[in-house]
């Protein structure tokens, strides 16, 4: 009987812990499809005014380009 109830105590302190660590990769999943959709924004702005970009902003267009790929490389697909 006191094995069976420390059992269920270490189960419910695993419990808590996991639902502490699916909540902080949640709020990190949020926060990365955030940023990926700010980038994904900046860029379609920036190609918005393709052929008028000097060879700073098509730098920095290059840049976030690159910035974006770097990050969904990252960050697994979500299956559709």
């Amino acid at each position: 009987l006191k094995m069976r109830r420390e059992v269920k105590e270490i189960m419910a302190t695993l419990e808590e812990q996991l639902d502490e660590v699916k909540g902080i990769l949640d709020k990190a999943i949020t926060e990365i499809t955030g940023k990926i959709g700010e980038l994904m924004q900046q860029i379609a702005d920036l190609q918005a005014s393709l052929g008028n970009l000097t060879p700073e902003q098509q730098a920095k267009l290059d840049a976030v380009k690159a910035a974006a790929k770097a990050i969904d490389d990252v960050v697994p697909d979500v299956p559709a």
